[in-house]
């Protein structure tokens, strides 16, 4: 794609606990400048830790962000 700017990846890791519980979430991202207006977002990861009801198997995130 002509006038395409660079891809950026990201990384995340967070970690939370609670008494008896901790989860760790390992993400991987990117944002790729499609034009000087248009942004593309995306993002997949998933939590490591006990299986609980609020353990996430799979996290993800794509859109677009429109600049000015």
């Amino acid at each position: 794609m002509r006038g395409c700017g660079p891809i950026e990846c990201l990384v995340e890791v967070r970690r939370t606990s609670e008494p008896g519980d901790a989860q760790t979430l390992f993400n991987l991202g990117l944002t790729w400048k499609l034009t000087d207006s248009l942004v593309l977002l995306a993002s997949a990861g998933r939590d490591f830790g006990p299986l609980t009801s609020d353990r996430q198997e799979f996290v993800y995130y794509f859109g677009f962000q429109i600049l000015r």
